[in-house]
């Protein structure tokens, strides 16, 4: 960038130049004090939930503009959040560089805005601006944030999921093939506590079904409930478990919309595999994604801080009783004061 003193004046090129760098200066502080963060593999991990996008901020908190969610990406990045997979997270396979913290995105309903494909030049594109597409750009300009997320799915109000350009099974090949993932996300997205258990049992096969019709062999790993609805206390397990017809299911993890705790970690005690905690992706409330942000940002002893070595599980000494070994054997422990 060029400031032409003819046309500002001595002074207020100074000035100019002396707010640029103090700039500089509060960004490149911000970034060194995220990075010096001292590591802690027992913190917590957010799973954010996202639905659909908006051209405009919409009322709904379930809901994200465009530059809206632009903007939170930006924010996760310049505050050391960096993208990683379920399937990572699940198996104890977190890379992420040192000081950094994993996130984990998700995307409900199968939304267009979400994901989708269009044609351009006779060939088959993933949609301008949806949240694929502005993910991978983003990760693009910005090296090691990552492309990472998961689709929870269903099959109802006669749309199929990620309406648009292509077949059901480009679409998903598509997806996939880029990195991401798929769950389920049931198939009428009813309210399950007014569900039997055949019939939840139904809406799951259902989408197992669909994803099978398009990706032979393809495992789903985890399961979303609707509307954060839960099943009669007697049957919950089949939200990760069950059969109906020929087609069985099993998933390591449910999530539903509530607090983080400390139960996004697998290999922590508290880790429950039937109601894992999931975020709003909105700044609009209290427990959402934006307050989360500011809330670790004030007390970064909470959140997880990578040691940057794959293999190594490091924990703080006044976390180790949250740490259940025996889902740790496959990785050093290093217990630090």
């Amino acid at each position: 960038m060029r400031i032409s003193e003819k046309h500002y004046g001595k002074t207020a090129v100074l000035k100019i130049i002396y707010a640029l760098f103090l700039t500089f200066l509060l960004v490149f502080a911000a970034k060194t004090a995220v990075y010096s963060l001292e590591p802690n593999e027992m913190g917590e991990i957010m799973i954010v939930m996202y639905h659909g996008l908006r051209p405009y901020p919409p009322k709904e908190n379930y809901l994200c503009s465009i530059s809206d969610f632009k903007s939170d990406m930006q924010m996760l990045y310049d505050n050391g959040y960096r993208l990683i997979s379920l399937a990572d997270l699940l198996d104890n396979n977190i890379k992420v560089e040192k000081g950094c913290t994993p996130i984990v995105l998700t995307f409900d309903d199968g939304y267009s805005t979400a994901f989708s494909l269009e044609e351009k030049n006779g060939k088959l594109v993933t949609a301008a601006d949806c949240c694929v597409d502005i993910i991978n750009k983003f990760n693009e300009t910005h090296p090691g944030f990552g492309r990472a997320g998961v689709f929870y799915i269903c099959d109802y109000q006669g749309q199929e999921p990620f309406y648009g350009a292509g077949t059901m099974k480009q679409r998903l090949t598509a997806l996939v093939e880029m990195g991401y993932e798929l769950g389920n996300h049931t198939g009428s997205h009813s309210y399950l506590n007014k569900l039997n258990k055949e019939s939840i049992m139904k809406d799951m096969t259902d989408v197992e079904k669909l994803v099978a019709d398009s990706l032979p062999g393809y495992k789903m790993r985890s399961a979303a409930y609707p509307y954060g609805s839960v099943p009669n206390k007697s049957y919950q397990d089949v939200m990760l478990k069950g059969k109906f017809g020929e087609i069985e299911y099993e998933y390591d993890v449910a999530f539903r919309e509530k607090m983080v705790g400390g139960s996004t970690l697998p290999y922590s005690v508290e880790h429950n595999k039937l109601f894992a905690p999931r975020v709003r992706g909105s700044n609009n409330a209290v427990w959402d994604l934006g307050w989360y942000v500011r809330h670790y940002d004030k007390n970064p002893d909470e959140r997880f801080v990578s040691d940057g070595e794959p293999d190594v599980i490091t924990v703080p000494a006044r976390y180790a009783q949250k740490l259940d070994v025996w889902k740790c054997l496959n990785k050093t422990l290093k217990i630090v004061e």
